[in-house]
């Protein structure tokens, strides 16, 4: 099967991810993959598109940031690849790319099947999304609530709609020797290491996630904060914790590729996570527990189907006290045993590896094309 995936961003973020780990196992089972991403922004996504074997086409961008002219010509191009890729399916993972393959398609003497991963818990009822998700053959959620609400107020639309279990590649996020890495990002070996990953963006509490670190710092003095991400609001965070820490305590990475981010799931005992961006998907829970690290969070569905199978994080009951985050990543640090971390891999990969996922994807797909 030929299959054209379309992602109006740059950078793998969580809207992205799960589409993207479908993308890598159609081409790794033999399906000829074409991909078009945001060429305008810098980010990793394009080459990791280009590495996972996939067929990039770099002289076509779709992006959200495009104004009306832009848009215009997106569309058009968009067109063209169709037309002369010939895909059997389109698969969009952004509201952006959504609408410009449904506009790119019309008219279309032969069309391919539309496909969109749906993350967004704004579920819109307007005469413009209604006419569009009429015209798509299959949404795909991983997350109940999503999936929920989409179904109640679409509900003709309900043997269109799929909910799937999260995946992660377990064979890139694999437990290492986290000594080695908390050299190279300049922890001590024997520090107590909490740390989080994820955009620096407004909303997602890093200065209460700061504030907790110090009060775990008075009393435990070994403790280091490991800060992973990029972001609009990184170098303001990074003087919060200058004026709150001292040098060396908190250590920003600042953007990784894939590697160094395995590497420093790794070098963790705790992740962290007080609070997730716009998906729902929160696929770096997956990834520290496929590293083998225990995951401390916020309650939400993702977490909890994860923790469930595990049986390796817990949930705070305050996210809004700093005193009560402290406490908890204090009364957790017992549990986070690094002994544990290939089996706790092993856990997540039986029920949350790429293949279960993607078998499921490739059913729909082939009934998609017997009708």
């Amino acid at each position: 099967m030929r299959f054209l995936f379309l992602f109006s961003t740059s950078t793998l973020t969580g809207q992205a991810a799960q589409s993207f780990n479908i993308l890598r196992s159609l081409v790794k089972t033999g399906h000829k993959v074409f991909a078009v991403a945001d060429q305008n922004r810098t980010g990793d996504l394009n080459s990791l598109i280009e590495k996972s074997g996939a067929v990039l086409i770099r002289d076509v961008s779709v992006s959200n940031k495009n104004k009306l002219f832009g848009k215009s010509r997106e569309i058009n191009l968009l067109r063209s690849v169709i037309l002369d890729m010939r895909p059997d399916f389109v698969v969009s993972s952004f509201s952006n790319d959504h609408f410009s393959a449904g506009i790119a398609l019309k008219n279309l003497e032969k069309k391919p099947k539309i496909i969109r991963f749906f993350h967004s818990p704004g579920i819109r009822g307007d005469f413009l999304h209604k006419s569009l998700y009429q015209k798509t053959d299959v949404f795909i959620f991983y997350d109940y609530d999503i999936y929920a609400g989409f179904k109640s107020r679409y509900n003709s639309l309900r043997e269109r709609l799929f909910l799937f279990p999260s995946c992660i590649d377990t064979e890139i996020f694999v437990p290492k020797d986290g000594a080695e890495f908390r050299k190279r990002f300049g922890l001590e070996g024997a520090s107590f290491v909490i740390g989080y990953v994820g955009m620096f963006q407004k909303g997602r509490m890093h200065r209460e996630l700061i504030d907790a670190f110090i009060r775990v710092k008075k009393g435990s003095e070994n403790s280091r904060l490991l800060m992973v991400g990029s972001g609009e609001t990184l170098e303001d965070i990074k003087r919060y914790a200058r004026r709150k820490a001292d040098t060396g305590d908190i250590v920003f990475t600042g953007f990784v590729g894939e590697n160094e981010l395995v590497d420093s799931y790794n070098a963790m005992d705790v992740f962290v996570l007080l609070r997730g961006g716009h998906d729902s998907s929160l696929r770096m829970l997956y990834e520290a527990q496929s590293c083998g690290t225990y995951i401390l969070t916020y309650k939400n569905f993702p977490a909890s189907r994860l923790i469930e199978t595990t049986g390796y994080g817990s949930f705070f009951s305050d996210v809004s006290n700093t005193q009560s985050i402290a406490k908890t990543i204090e009364s957790v640090r017992d549990f986070a045993d690094n002994s544990l971390r290939k089996d706790i891999h092993n856990r997540v990969a039986q029920e949350f590896g790429l293949k279960k996922s993607a078998d499921l994807f490739l059913r729909i797909c082939e009934n998609l094309l017997k009708k």
